[in-house]
């Protein structure tokens, strides 16, 4: 893999936005004999895939490649993220694409919270139209429950009234 010149953005693993914080980081498939020394080499957690990441990647949280699972790329043993330190031009790349990502999550926070407030709104109104019709079938069943006892109260008042009937 190439580095990528300093005035130019580090072209992203995928189209989906990092992790906040994260910095965009390049990673290809490539034969193993092309995998520069300094490049960090792991397979995803998710589907075994063996994937290669420049060392500025280190503690970022990527999209794997084949299963677009995200996935946090290893800290090499023995080395510090300050090992990574970026130039001062990089930075300002760095803290542009952070700007960036960081205005992605405020927007999709925003639309989850306004989902969310239609969704408790939506969810109110069931819960009371939900208590409105089981009073309903509450009442209905006590007057069921009435009419039933009323009717065997009649069939006893009118058996009485033909044994009476048929008395006289």
């Amino acid at each position: 893999m190439t580095d990528p010149r300093p005035d130019e953005p580090v072209p992203s693993a995928s189209a989906v936005p990092e992790a906040p914080g994260a910095v965009p980081a390049a990673f290809e498939e490539v034969d193993t004999d092309q995998i520069p020394e300094t490049d960090i080499v792991f397979e995803c957690p998710y589907c075994g895939k063996s994937l290669s990441i420049d060392q500025r990647g280190a503690g970022l949280v990527i999209e794997c490649t084949a299963c677009q699972q995200m996935v946090t790329v290893p800290i090499p043993d023995g080395m510090e993220l300050s090992d990574i330190d970026l130039p001062p031009e990089e930075r300002e790349t760095q803290l542009s694409n952070m700007r960036v990502v960081l205005g992605q999550a405020q927007r999709r926070v925003a639309e989850l919270t306004e989902e969310n407030a239609t969704l408790r709104e939506a969810n109110s109104a069931a819960e009371k139209s939900f208590s409105v019709r089981n009073r309903r079938l509450n009442d209905l069943r006590a007057l069921c429950h009435s009419l039933l006892k009323n009717q065997t109260e009649a069939a006893e008042l009118l058996s009485r009234l033909r044994r009476l009937l048929d008395e006289a």
